[in-house]
């Protein structure tokens, strides 16, 4: 059973004041016998305080009586209480104390909406305040939301209004709160909150959630604290306004998030190390209610992402948060993990690398934790479930440029292949060849995917075949999407070599695809690479405007990819490697300014993850070009440092950024020692370092030109 009290301090305006609703909750089973305890420890020790040779009066010395005649009492008692209440609910350990603090900045979700329910009118703030901390104890908190039974201990709110202040008053007599006047009409006293209150909003939160059939509350003791006379149905409400009181005491104000961790640090002390529940009124806690929703469906995946997400945004409690609640949703994600539903979670993952604006590291945090908690239960899950799993860890684990050894994932495979279909294994090796790639082994890459390649035109065959002779269009019947991204594969093989046959390949894809939008968008981005690497502007203007909206010239371009979103972060590599290597002529010095005034964040980008490495320094290249050198550093900097888990690849082409910056800069001895850390590199990566060997041998400027002629393609 959980017994809910609480108080709240403040004047709950849309301003930077300090406001906060809080207070405890008390787990014991023995709610009456409770109340009688603590009522007589609260009477005990306040009686036993003396302050001016005058004894404090039970209950009346524990709040300002009105003028506040009793000040120098009361703050004597709350300076006194503290320590003998930190020994009662220590002893007694049954104690957590809960908060919600409003955050300094207004939460956009209840800003410029009816004045219903607009938090800058009337008493809406400490209303939604207060819900909201009952909403997240009730639903939304991993170690109470299983509880069923509940006993709500709040204190009514009286809102006091002067009379000049027109505007406000009158949102009171809008919204119909009963009310009346006070010291001769100069002020007006509003009744905010009453029993009422509290039971419409559980009432439709309980309607909305699974709790509906088995919630059941024992009492509701919602009334005005009366510290003029002593009453044991008060306990627990005069306790609520102590704690209150304990926690405005421990507040950082000169902190934009008032010391929330140091806030919580204190309270689990002072209940003998039970864990408090502390939230913030902030947008971010809107996140958090989202997540928990996610995770109470068992939407695995959904979790996971929505934690990866939650982990970008800006908020004063961003770091308190993940400290704290997103730290104990992720240690209790097998929570969330249904094992019948992992073929579903498999095939979410699988769809999540189809599509063509992909978060990488989103997608690995999400892969590793799936494959986590289905080895745990390796034994309940059937070999191609496992298999399937397996290869999304190739591909995972290919965009971030991990080499063979480092993957895993295809060796599984390669083990549970009896589990599976011909073509799920053939679309496998399709994937799995990326291995040679992120290890710059071209020719490798393209023997083995040309052996694949056989195998479908083999099965290729056969479709057309069985169309013919079910009188089907053969084209349409017979195409296969594995075999055209095998071809589209090859076609990317070839432009690493810088090979004219790439352009035949990634053409032939496209006819397999069809009308296969999403595919053929990905093999359309490798043409414009293709071409830009080849400096080829006649390929390249032929197939950008089906790649960018219909949009042709550079300038529509970047509109597209501005205002509609419309791509991914590959989307606008493409689109700055193009500027640098084709179009370099057409950029003026307004052109350039409105480039670098991109606001990335607003169009949905995730800088620091594969391809930024390559966006930030094909931006600092057309730096150099452009006579900008300390803006051109400042850009191969960002090159150098936005990946946050780069696999080799991208170490090594950030060995070349760097290479490259140095190279700029003009000094010989720089670029040098440059090349002297990527040689040091390479001697613990021998795959790569075979392909580089030839071009690092001469003088140094002679081996940055063919360091420039083996990065090639998306590699540079």
């Amino acid at each position: 059973m959980l017994t809910i009290a609480i108080d709240e301090f403040g004047h709950f305006s849309s301003n930077n004041e300090v406001s906060f609703v809080g207070g405890y909750i008390y787990t014991g089973e023995d709610y009456h016998e409770e109340k009688l305890r603590l009522f007589n420890f609260l009477k005990e020790t306040c009686e036993g305080f003396v302050f001016e040779d005058e004894k404090l009066t039970f209950p009346n010395d524990m709040h300002y009586d009105r003028g506040a005649q009793n000040r120098k009492k009361v703050n004597y008692f709350e300076e006194n209480i503290e320590k003998p209440l930190k020994e009662y609910l220590t002893k007694n350990g049954k104690y957590h104390l809960i908060c919600m603090i409003k955050s300094r900045k207004e939460r956009a979700d209840f800003m410029n909406i009816s004045n219903l329910v607009d938090d800058r009118r009337a008493n809406n703030l400490y209303e939604h305040m207060t819900s909201g901390l009952l909403r997240n104890i009730l639903f939304s908190n991993i170690d109470t939301k299983d509880e069923e039974a509940i006993r709500l201990e709040i204190p009514t709110r009286v809102s006091v209004i002067k009379k000049h202040e027109k505007e406000k008053l009158q949102e009171f007599i809008t919204l119909g709160y009963p009310g009346n006047e006070i010291e001769g009409g100069k002020k007006y006293k509003f009744f905010s909150t009453d029993q009422k209150t509290f039971k419409t909003a559980l009432a439709s939160m309980i309607m909305n959630s699974p709790k509906r059939y088995t919630t059941r509350f024992e009492s509701m003791n919602i009334q005005s604290i009366n510290y003029k006379e002593e009453s044991v149905d008060m306990a627990f409400l005069y306790l609520a306004d102590t704690i209150c009181n304990c926690f405005k005491r421990r507040l950082k104000l000169n902190r934009q998030n008032y010391g929330m961790q140091s806030l919580h640090d204190w309270a689990k002390s002072y209940t003998g190390e039970n864990e408090p529940y502390l939230w913030a009124y902030d947008d971010l806690d809107s996140v958090y209610q989202e997540i928990m929703e996610k995770y109470e469906r068992k939407d695995f995946i959904g979790t996971v992402r929505a934690l990866n997400q939650a982990r970008h945004i800006e908020s004063d409690f961003s770091k308190y948060y993940q400290d704290n609640w997103f730290k104990k949703i992720q240690e209790n994600l097998q929570n969330a993990f249904d094992l019948n539903q992992a073929g579903v979670y498999i095939s979410q993952l699988d769809a999540y690398y189809t599509r063509d604006h992909i978060n990488y590291d989103e997608g690995i945090t999400i892969f590793d934790e799936l494959w986590r908690l289905v080895k745990e239960r390796e034994d309940k899950i059937d070999k191609a479930t496992l298999y399937h799993l397996a290869d999304v860890g190739i591909r995972a684990y290919n965009h971030q440029g991990m080499g063979g050894k480092k993957n895993p994932y295809y060796q599984i495979c390669e083990e549970l292949k009896e589990y599976v279909p011909i073509e799920t294994y053939l679309t496998t090796l399709n994937r799995s060849i990326q291995i040679y790639v992120n290890e710059f082994d071209f020719d490798g890459a393209i023997e083995k995917q040309s052996y694949t390649l056989d195998c479908l035109d083999i099965l290729k065959k056969a479709r057309i075949d069985i169309s013919e002779l079910n009188e089907t269009n053969s084209s349409m019947s017979a195409r296969m999407t594995s075999r055209g991204r095998v071809l589209s594969s090859l076609g990317q093989f070839y432009a690493f070599k810088r090979n004219p046959e790439a352009l035949h390949y990634f053409e032939e894809a496209l006819k397999e695809f069809g009308m296969d939008e999403g595919n053929s968008q990905i093999t359309t981005s490798h043409i414009l690479n293709f071409a830009s690497d080849q400096k080829n502007l006649a390929v390249y203007a032929k197939y950008a405007p089906s790649y960018f909206g219909g949009m042709e010239g550079i300038h529509k371009q970047l509109d597209y990819l501005e205002n509609s979103k419309g791509k991914a972060a590959f989307g606008f590599y493409t689109y700055i490697k193009g500027l640098h290597q084709l179009y370099m002529d057409r950029i003026d010095d307004a052109f350039l300014e409105r480039i670098l005034s991109l606001d990335f964040k607003k169009m949905d980008y995730d800088t620091s993850s594969n391809p930024w490495q390559l966006i930030y320094k094909n931006i600092g290249m057309i730096l150099y070009k452009k006579s900008k050198p300390k803006l051109a550093v400042k850009y191969m900097d960002k090159a150098l440092e936005c990946v946050r888990q780069p696999g080799d690849t991208i170490i090594a082409i950030n060995h070349f950024t760097n290479i490259q910056k140095a190279f700029y800069s003009g000094k010989r001895e720089v670029l040098k020692e440059a090349i002297e850390e990527f040689k040091l590199w390479l001697q613990g990566e021998p795959n790569i370092e075979r392909y580089f060997a030839e071009a690092l041998t001469g003088e140094a400027e002679g081996i940055y030109e063919k360091l420039y002629d083996k990065f090639t393609f998306t590699y540079i």
